[in-house]
């Protein structure tokens, strides 16, 4: 669930019902950029690659990289509650949206630039209740 508080945050919430976890290996990305994807298309619109392969690369390599830290830090215990996170410097809000499909009930999505967060908004805001714009 998206909550939306002011121009430099945004928190995304998941009912518990609904929480997923990355329990299955066949859940964590590739570093493959196949623009034909949906989610590679999701990724291209959100951080405006455009011909910036390097760094389009690049981003694709640390989200695949993130999900299995991730995956590693619950399943080694270090991380064995799902309550809140907080994402500093979370740009369009796409590592917010990672955290809370990991399973944590709310994350904190924080960014001094307006723009991403007004990305984050839209891409992953909603007006069902609980969820503020």
């Amino acid at each position: 669930m998206l909550d939306i508080r002011g121009d430099s945050s945004f928190v995304h919430k998941e009912k518990p019902s609904s929480r997923k976890t990355m329990s299955t290996p066949t859940q964590l990305l590739s570093i493959v950029c196949d623009d034909a994807t949906e989610l590679q298309q999701q990724l291209n619109d959100l951080y405006e690659y455009k011909n910036d392969i390097l760094t389009k690369v690049y981003h694709r390599s640390r989200i695949a990289l993130f999900q299995r830290v991730m995956q590693r830090l619950i399943a080694n215990g270090v991380i064995c509650e799902f309550d809140c996170a907080l994402d500093i410097g979370c740009n369009a809000g796409f590592y917010s949206k990672i955290i809370s499909d990991i399973g944590f009930k709310e994350v904190l999505g924080v960014d001094i630039s307006a723009k991403y967060i007004e990305r984050a908004r839209r891409e992953f805001g909603s007006e069902l209740p609980k969820k503020r714009r």
